[in-house]
């Protein structure tokens, strides 16, 4: 089991899925931001990230970038004000474990962080082959 490492505690959101990590028996901790992040990433492992959910995609995506420099297994789980299919597909080629838009889900988020801390093998689990604009969309 891995370390899972919350940016921000300064949302509802980000606090219920930080108490639930810990009622759940999780080693977990809160970053004040990205530069704390950081820091804390060369200072110790961490198998999960999760975003805060004040970030959008793109930053996100940037963010981990940085973090696989040094970090390069870590898992990200992306929490973002809203999204669009092109951003969606954008988090899936650079290997975040799940991307989520509000309204959150406190208790769905610490379920898949509690499972990306315990597997593995998620990364051969979905490959992105082809994607096009508007995919999965009804017109």
């Amino acid at each position: 089991m891995s370390r899972v490492l919350v940016i921000g505690r300064h949302t509802q959101v980000s606090r219920e899925i930080g108490d639930a990590l810990s009622a759940a028996d999780f080693p977990m901790e809160y970053s004040a931001g990205h530069a704390d992040t950081l820091r804390r990433l060369r200072m110790r492992s961490f198998g999960v990230v999760i975003t805060s959910p004040d970030s959008d995609v793109d930053e996100d995506l940037a963010f981990l970038e940085e973090m696989r420099a040094i970090r390069p297994g870590v898992k990200c789980i992306v929490l973002a004000r809203q999204s669009t299919p092109d951003e969606v597909i954008a988090a899936l080629r650079a290997r975040v474990f799940a991307c989520f838009t509000p309204p959150f889900a406190p208790g769905e988020i610490t379920k898949l962080a509690c499972r990306a801390a315990s597997d593995s093998q998620w990364q051969a689990d979905i490959q992105v082959l082809s994607a096009k604009p508007g995919w999965g969309l009804s017109v």
